[in-house]
């Protein structure tokens, strides 16, 4: 489906960003599992296993906007480099409900 691809432009931005090689492999790994939960989407018959995979999707997003939140107090990234990628994964959590 689409939704995988827009977790990828998401991890695309947080690579563009030239974080710290920690910072950036922390918050891409948290977005490879919310992908790998929405790649599993496709091959659920149930709608109740959809559902529910759309959600751990989405918790996994709301995991990541913490995190970022996270890195903004601790000035491992700045004020505007988070809010730019909070107000990206806030929207691809729109497009999943």
């Amino acid at each position: 489906g689409g939704s995988e691809n827009l977790i990828q432009g998401l991890i695309s931005l947080v690579e563009s960003l030239g974080l710290e090689a920690a910072v950036e492999q922390e918050l891409i790994s948290i977005l490879d599992t919310a992908s790998l939960k929405l790649d599993s989407v496709d091959e659920l018959e149930n709608d109740k296993d959809v559902d529910n995979a759309i959600r751990d999707a989405q918790n996994k997003l709301n995991d990541f906007i913490n995190k970022v939140k996270d890195l903004q107090e601790n000035k491992k990234i700045t004020k505007k480099q988070g809010d730019l990628l909070i107000s990206a994964a806030k929207s691809i959590i729109k497009q999943l409900s």
